[in-house]
């Protein structure tokens, strides 16, 4: 197995996990939700060449430094199409903190890697998506799931009974030890949240 490197850069009001995932020479920047120069600057400064930005969910917190990171480094970015109405939305927005956006960078439904596998986890939002890399047993959960917690499920498009199925059939289906790196919050892995998770 290769070497792979992750660096965790916590971004906005929200504190959302934006992550820098490197592997096979591929550089991978999940959920760049805000401080987008912070980001540009930690993959310039470690000469990393990134090929892709991948998003878990479309929520403003999570995309809000998308297209000013694309822009820079030219590449393209992963979105679910479930989530494609929520990304483009004018709604899309937490007043005072995150306003709506008023462009975007366009968005495909592919991976540039075969390291990577995207699994649909509805429930925070239809379109929400973990990315499972089973080589080096790490899973990106976005807000589908926290270190004894899961995401929120009072919000438009989202459903509670939705969240829990997927974690049990997507989540809970890895191998125990995979680490889990959400999108806010410390890291876990899957036993410990089969175990301790007050939700199941």
């Amino acid at each position: 197995m290769e070497k792979q490197s992750l660096k965790k850069i916590v971004v906005g009001p929200f504190e959302v996990n934006c992550y820098i995932f490197t592997a096979k020479n591929k550089t991978f920047i999940i959920d760049p939700g805000a401080e987008s120069k912070k980001i540009i600057d930690f993959i310039k400064k470690n000469f990393l060449i990134p090929v892709q930005i991948l998003l878990t969910h479309a929520h403003v917190d999570h995309i809000s430094g998308v297209k000013e990171v694309a822009a820079e480094f030219n590449i393209p970015v992963y979105l679910n199409e479930k989530d494609k109405g929520l990304y483009l939305s004018p709604a899309n927005s937490i007043a005072p903190f995150y306003p709506a956006l008023k462009e975007h960078a366009l968005t495909v439904n592919t991976i540039t890697s075969d390291l990577i596998e995207a699994i649909n986890t509805p429930g925070h939002t239809q379109g929400g998506t973990c990315f499972y890399i089973k080589e080096y047993s790490l899973l990106f959960s976005g807000d589908t799931i926290f270190q004894e917690s899961i995401g929120r499920t009072d919000l438009p498009g989202a459903s509670h009974k939705q969240l829990l199925e997927s974690i049990k059939t997507k989540i809970f289906s890895l191998p125990d030890s995979t680490l889990i790196h959400p999108g806010h919050g410390p890291e876990t892995n899957v036993n410990r949240e089969k175990c301790n998770n007050p939700f199941f």
